[in-house]
């Protein structure tokens, strides 16, 4: 039928014409189908009788009888008994031993709790001590501290100078410089310089400073005892709590620790000449001040706004010399982001309509091949009704019988769900007692630890005063038997937590066992059928009659049915008959009909009368050019009708290739077709040179 289409003497034939071909195929078609189920006809003639079947059903039925008998014995033997299922039971997690397991989200949210009202006391604490540290006193010890050399450099100097000894009675002879200034105010008051000496001589008060270490001392053995009867209680619960606490105890305590260390072994290792303090008392007048880097930040922030305001003022004078404003940039900047949007709208548009004819024309073909696939699935679906009828499973009467006696029988040995269910319902609830109980006494324990936490800024408050304890003079042997006591308690405390850590663990397995086993039973009660169950589904299996019933019935409809084969070739050869025929129409025409044109005498292309391939040819509605987005051989066609005599250039991408130039050209009208190899993203336009209103047609068709 194709090659009679393409045979013709015109390239181009009528719909009417197509569609009468396409009927006569059709047709052949069918012809084709009824040949095919006559010869299915005769095939099934040659098929077993009905009785050969029922012989056939009968012995399958009594295979699969004694296939369900073994199947329900195995069934039966498989389920647990009651005892059995009892002393599984006992062998799970007690209640007393879940009570020792918190729910793991109230936990964590309790923890997030007691951190955030750790940390408001942290900001408390710290906002104290900055009170604090505003005294006369605390500033002049912050400021000689910032100015003394470090740890390191003291060390190193030490050992090139005179040891302790002579350093410290030297020292003993010396005077502060406080006392100096008031001696010198009154420099000829003997008895104040005597009483003056007299209080350098009982500086040296190492009682305050042992005392304040036997009162952290105390504080320390008071914590651990208290952190034990926390452990003791909780049984492992509040360990997350209790952790941050000591962690945050341990850094507060190290901090004091390493400050005392600092503001006590540089003054008293090392006291400066009075030559030297009023060395450090004129560098520390030098030193800027806060206000004055207030000041210097503001001069730089100044002097950065006027550099920007100069370099805008040399950006317009530059702007003024070669003739563009700042106005004139924006516009011509605002009018290129219009155009580039309204570029975007037009490929937008073009799009959906391409994408709008392609799917018009691919819904038809899905149609047709899924009216067909259909027909194919309904042949197919019967045939697998046909195989399923005659491989399941039927029994007799009388096996049935015996049967139904002996599982009622094991039925009556097991245990019901109803029992099942009061034992488990009874568990759970003495769980949820259990678990109930066990968080209040948590929260109990909670409130007492937010209560000893709210006790902590009292005995911050208690701590005696950093003035009298720099003042005082010690050894660094006490410091140290302090640093090696608490190394001693942090090791105490690191081996209490990996004790607790392993009992969590090995709780959470156990736990997490009982549970899925408690899940598989759940799973393995709800899987297997209860008696009545079973009872319907045998009451519900068909009789021999049945089944010989609804077998007549299916071979009368697969009689009435055609072959698999022949359907599935017919349809290849009429997918293939679309195919051609959709081959040739792969084509478009325009419209030229105002008579009007364009720069430089260019043709613009008005209407659309017919595009199959839009996503290939691209048209926009009176533009002068149209795209070929794909490579190929196109055959081209023109058709151009004039009062008076015109010329006609064929442009590809602007450039000329077919001239209507001489005079024999010149005519009223003007027909021609070419075929071209085209470059993909070609643009095609054409040039009309003529007087008077005139009209044309282009056609364009895609071969390869």
């Amino acid at each position: 039928m194709v090659e009679e289409l393409l045979g013709g003497l015109s390239d181009w034939r009528g719909t009417q014409d197509i569609i009468r071909l396409t009927i006569k195929a059709l047709t052949e078609v069918v012809k084709t189908q009824g040949m095919s189920i006559s010869q299915i006809y005769k095939q099934l003639s040659s098929l077993p009788d009905s009785q050969t079947i029922e012989e056939i059903v009968g012995q399958i039925d009594k295979i699969e009888a004694k296939i369900n008998n073994q199947m329900y014995e195995t069934t039966i033997n498989d389920k647990v008994s009651k005892k059995e299922l009892q002393s599984a039971l006992s062998n799970k997690v007690t209640l007393e031993q879940f009570k020792c397991k918190l729910d793991l989200e109230e936990f964590y949210d309790i923890c997030k709790e007691n951190n955030a009202k750790f940390e408001k006391i942290q900001t408390e604490f710290n906002r104290k001590l900055i009170e604090m540290s505003m005294d006369q006193e605390l500033k002049k010890i912050h400021m000689e501290i910032q100015e003394k050399p470090s740890w390191k450099e003291v060390n190193d100097a030490l050992e090139s100078k005179v040891g302790k000894d002579s350093i410290s009675l030297m020292l003993n002879k010396k005077a502060n410089r406080n006392e100096i200034e008031e001696l010198l105010k009154n420099r000829t008051d003997n008895t104040e310089i005597n009483a003056l000496n007299a209080k350098i001589d009982t500086k040296v008060d190492r009682g305050t400073v042992e005392g304040m270490i036997y009162g952290i001392q105390q504080k320390v053995q008071k914590n651990a005892e208290r952190i034990e009867e926390m452990f003791e209680r909780s049984e492992g619960d509040n360990l997350a709590e209790v952790k941050s606490k000591i962690n945050d105890l341990q850094k507060g305590w190290k901090n004091e620790i390493d400050n005392l260390k600092k503001s006590l072994n540089p003054v008293l290792n090392k006291k400066a000449d009075y030559s030297e303090v009023e060395n450090l008392y004129d560098i520390i007048k030098q030193k800027s001040d806060h206000d004055e880097l207030v000041l210097t930040c503001d001069k730089i922030s100044k002097e950065f706004k006027q550099s920007l305001l100069d370099i805008k003022k040399d950006i317009k004078q530059y702007s003024k010399r070669e003739g563009l404003s700042a106005e004139a940039l924006m516009k011509y900047s605002e009018d290129i982001t219009k155009v580039r949007s309204q570029l975007l709208e037009v490929l937008e548009d073009r799009k959906k309509d391409t994408i709008e004819h392609g799917q018009f024309l691919k819904s038809m073909s899905i149609q047709i091949k899924s009216e067909l696939r259909s027909d194919i699935s309904n042949v197919s679906n019967s045939v697998d009704q046909i195989k399923d009828i005659l491989t399941e499973n039927y029994a007799k009467k009388q096996e049935i019988i015996s049967t139904r006696q002996e599982l009622r029988t094991l039925i009556d040995q097991k245990c019901s769900k109803e029992e099942l269910h009061t034992f488990i319902s009874t568990s759970f609830t003495d769980l949820d007692k259990a678990f109930k109980a066990f968080k209040q006494k948590a929260k109990t324990e909670k409130s007492k630890t937010e209560s000893k936490i709210l006790q902590a800024p009292q005995v911050i408050k208690e701590k005696p005063n950093y003035s009298e304890s720099i003042l005082s003079k010690a050894d660094k042997s006490d410091l140290e038997a302090l640093s090696s006591n608490f190394q001693s308690f942090q090791k105490d405390l690191s081996n209490i937590k990996s004790e607790q850590q392993v009992n969590n663990k090995y709780l959470e397995s156990h736990i997490t066992t009982s549970r899925h086993l408690l899940e598989e039973l759940s799973k393995e009660i709800k899987i297997k059928p209860s008696s009545k169950e079973i009872l319907a589904l045998i009451d519900n299996k068909a009789n021999i009659d049945d089944t010989n019933k609804a077998l007549i019935e299916i071979h009368q409809e697969l009689d009435n049915k055609v072959e698999n084969e022949s359907f599935t070739r017919n349809l290849g050869s009429f997918e293939r008959s679309i195919t051609l025929l959709w081959s040739g129409n792969s084509l478009g025409r325009w419209a030229w009909k105002s008579g009007d044109l364009r720069n430089s005498n260019l043709i613009p292309w008005e209407q659309q009368l017919c595009n199959t391939i839009p996503e290939i040819l691209m048209w926009e509605k009176d533009k002068t050019s149209i795209v070929i987005m794909t490579p190929g051989i196109y055959l081209i066609n023109l058709a151009l009708i004039s009062k008076k005599k015109s010329r006609v250039q064929f442009n590809i991408n602007g450039e000329c290739i077919l001239d209507a130039s001489s005079k024999s050209a010149l005519s009223l009208n003007r027909v021609f077709s070419e075929f071209l190899n085209l470059p993909p993203r070609a643009r095609i336009s054409i040039t009309f040179i003529g007087e008077g209103q005139s009209q044309g047609i282009l056609e364009m068709i895609k071969y390869t």
